[in-house]
């Protein structure tokens, strides 16, 4: 059995808030009805050369949970509350199997089922719903859809979204996005520092 190995970030913090996502100019399915089938995730599309390719699904993080982009531009949503199996489907189709998973009962939120995945991206679940993600690490590739992600400037953030800075954080150079649930770190104080860490919904990080 291989043991679990939760990112730096994640066990720093037991809730946290803010960042926005900005507009998504294609179409967006925002039905949890729509949970894609193995099926459709594996479908499909004709090459150049008349040979099939595998479809290959793409990550997007959200305030409330994840999107992600299938063949022919159709972007779906997975918010917060999406059973388990639906969410791990998905995300390990982008990004293969989780490096380390198991259930940490010391969270200050309650037990959470905690995935730690290639990239630094961390996916959350309580009670087998999806809870919450972290992103973290100078290899990590998500991004919102307005494109924040690890290395964002805070001038590029601060383009696309009106931060609010936590100066009592004992995490380091905290901020959140105000009613939005999702939040992160700069690298500093400075004007040209860039996002460290990103996260939304339950988190099991200590404060």
């Amino acid at each position: 059995m291989r043991k679990l190995v939760i990112p730096a970030i994640a066990l720093a913090l037991a809730g946290c808030n803010g960042l926005g996502d900005g507009n998504v100019s294609t179409v967006v399915e925002r039905d949890n009805a729509l949970v894609p089938s193995a099926g459709e995730i594996n479908e499909t599309a004709p090459a150049d050369n008349g040979s099939a390719e595998a479809a290959e699904v793409t990550l997007q993080i959200a305030p409330d949970g994840i999107g992600y982009a299938l063949p022919g531009g159709r972007i779906r949503n997975l918010t917060f509350g999406t059973g388990r199996d639906a969410v791990a489907r998905v995300v390990e189709s982008a990004l293969g199997e989780p490096l380390d998973a198991g259930l940490n009962s010391e969270c200050g939120a309650g037990p959470l089922y905690i995935a730690n995945y290639e990239g630094g991206f961390t996916v959350l679940y309580q009670d087998d719903r999806f809870a919450g993600w972290t992103l973290g690490g100078d290899d990590s590739t998500l991004t919102t859809a307005s494109g924040v992600g690890i290395g964002t400037t805070r001038a590029e953030l601060e383009d696309v979204m009106t931060i609010e800075m936590y100066p009592e954080s004992t995490l380091g150079t905290e901020f959140n996005v105000p009613d939005v649930n999702m939040a992160g770190l700069l690298s500093s104080g400075n004007a040209d520092a860039f996002v460290t860490d990103l996260w939304a919904g339950t988190t099991c990080m200590f404060r």
